[in-house]
């Protein structure tokens, strides 16, 4: 399952996959030094993971798009 959730404390997005027991597997984090947000995720039928968001660096706003493998490469 993949969930989203926004926190106000920081300003990088984290991802972490767990196990079915609740045991954490992996976690990244992506950011800069400026704001990114997260806006989606979704598995695909081989379990990798796309993540979309935007950044703010030096006053320009970019659009991403990560992929992650269901290792978290």
């Amino acid at each position: 399952n993949c969930y989203s959730k926004s926190f106000s404390l920081s300003e990088d997005i984290v991802v972490l996959k767990y196990d079915s027991s609740g045991s954490l597997q992996w976690n990244k984090t992506f950011g800069t030094a400026e704001t990114d947000i997260g806006y989606g995720i979704t598995l695909d039928n081989s379990e990798n993971i796309f993540i979309t968001g935007k950044t703010a660096v030096s006053g320009n706003i970019d659009l991403f798009l990560v992929k992650l493998d269901s290792n978290g490469n």
